[in-house]
């Protein structure tokens, strides 16, 4: 089975989400999937894993918590698996609701695709986004 950049990219949301933020752990953590699927990995994402898994050997390789996050999302996007998540729902101008768990929190940009519920980390199409 093919691991994609979608998987991947769902991976480390989940994996920024639920551990502290470092580096060498995340580096080591891309170089263990980049060997585990050495055969079912493109060359777009051994790229990718390969530049994140060089994190640790010097600063000026490093990503914040935050450009990982970005990544990820883009990842997830350019995958199209956009197209399997849920719909937050809107509820007023800025606010969403969490299907999942009935949590709501104000989140009014429209240039992210994906969201986060904040409560239970379940993964949302943003119901504002515009292509």
């Amino acid at each position: 089975m093919k691991y994609n950049k979608g998987t991947f990219g769902l991976a480390l949301l989940k994996k920024l989400n639920d551990e502290p933020f470092d580096i060498v752990r995340f580096s080591r953590w891309c170089e263990q999937i980049c060997s585990a699927n050495a055969r079912n990995v493109d060359e777009e994402l051994r790229g990718i894993l390969f530049e994140i898994s060089t994190m640790e050997d010097d600063p000026q390789f490093e990503y914040t918590k935050e450009e990982l996050q970005t990544l990820a999302k883009k990842l997830i996007y350019e995958d199209k698996l956009l197209l399997n998540l849920p719909k937050a729902t809107i509820l007023e101008e800025k606010w969403v609701m969490c299907s999942n768990c009935g949590d709501t929190w104000e989140k009014s940009p429209t240039e992210e695709p994906i969201i986060i519920c904040p409560q239970c980390e379940t993964t949302f199409l943003n119901p504002r986004f515009k292509m």
